[in-house]
């Protein structure tokens, strides 16, 4: 089934692009042109204010990537 020198490699999937589309966080600049000043602390405390709970990323909380065999193979399909 398995082979004697199989590779495994482990590893994080990264969803921060599902996680910032799932809970509307925006992708406006902090920093520079076309920023607001103060405008990410304002909105955490309004959303803070009407009892909105946030959850910030955690990439330790992501789901484990098993790859055997040593080369990229195919993505898992959701």
């Amino acid at each position: 089934m398995y082979r004697a020198g199989a590779q495994a490699r482990i590893g994080r999937e990264n969803n921060l692009s599902d996680f910032k589309s799932a809970h509307d966080i925006e992708t406006l600049p902090k920093f520079g042109a076309g920023s607001e000043y103060g405008r990410e602390q304002r909105e955490e405390a309004r959303k803070k204010k009407f009892g909105m709970n946030i959850k910030k990323y955690n990439s330790d909380e992501q789901p484990w990537l098993l790859n055997l065999g040593g080369g990229a193979g195919k993505p898992p399909r959701r």
